[in-house]
């Protein structure tokens, strides 16, 4: 964060566009994703979460591996 918000210093439009664009993207990220979006869809999917997508598809093929 800080990395990006001190591209916003530069005097380069350029790099300042993009260092700002960068920290605002982690900002996103990190405040909106992880703190309101994961936790409300770990929430509403409950035991779901934790299920293995590939489970089946996995052991029929670790009997072969071994």
């Amino acid at each position: 964060m800080a990395v990006f918000g001190s591209f916003a210093l530069v005097e380069d439009p350029t790099i300042k566009s993009i260092g700002i664009s960068l920290a605002s993207g982690v900002l996103f990220d990190a405040f909106l994703v992880r703190l309101i979006i994961i936790p409300a869809t770990i929430k509403i999917f409950g035991r779901a979460n934790w299920v293995f997508p590939g489970a089946n598809y996995y052991n029929k093929f670790k009997d072969d591996a071994q």
